[in-house]
């Protein structure tokens, strides 16, 4: 009984490997496909709110950090491909800090929009307050969904309390 038992398993091992059958390690080898990773720094600030504290929202006043950093010069892995969007919910995710957004699917603009990080919204500094955000210390020209992670960018997040003044300071 015992060598009609083995003699099974001989042929049945036998048989696997001739026909293509792999071990459980070759097949994970084969299928594992190597994802460039990507560094990039976040940062989110909103010192532009702080410096203009007498049209905030008392509430919202005393969620954001009084140096206006909510946070700095995070490292994050991405995966090739990658968007300043996908980077910035998991960097979110991954240090608490709270984001409300509209994915390109629901915006009307077909990219993302940020409303709000850190409890601190679009409008909350005036009509023409909300979040902008920089790539490598420029202004982006795509929105978030549409940018392209590259090895060692700096995201930068900011609020700004008038954007106006802002794409007039960039035109100077």
């Amino acid at each position: 009984m015992k060598r009609t038992i083995i003699l099974v398993f001989l042929l049945i091992f036998s048989f696997s490997s001739c026909t293509g059958f792999e071990s459980v390690e070759e097949y994970n080898k084969r299928n594992t496909t190597k994802k460039s990773n990507i560094t990039a720094f976040v940062s989110i600030d909103c010192k532009d709110a702080i410096k203009n504290d007498s049209v905030l929202d008392e509430a919202v006043e005393k969620v954001l950090p009084k140096d206006g950093v909510i946070l700095k010069d995070y490292k994050a892995s991405v995966a090739k491909g990658e968007t300043a969007y996908s980077l910035i919910l998991k960097v979110a995710k991954n240090n608490n800090i709270q984001i409300d957004c509209l994915s390109p699917e629901e915006s009307s603009y077909n990219t993302a929009y940020i409303k709000g990080i850190g409890n601190l919204y679009e409008k909350d500094c005036g009509k023409n307050s909300g979040w902008i955000f920089y790539v490598n210390g420029v202004s982006s020209q795509v929105g978030c969904s549409d940018y392209y992670v590259k090895n060692n960018d700096v995201i930068e997040f900011t609020y700004v309390c008038d954007i106006n003044k802002l794409y007039k300071k960039e035109e100077k």
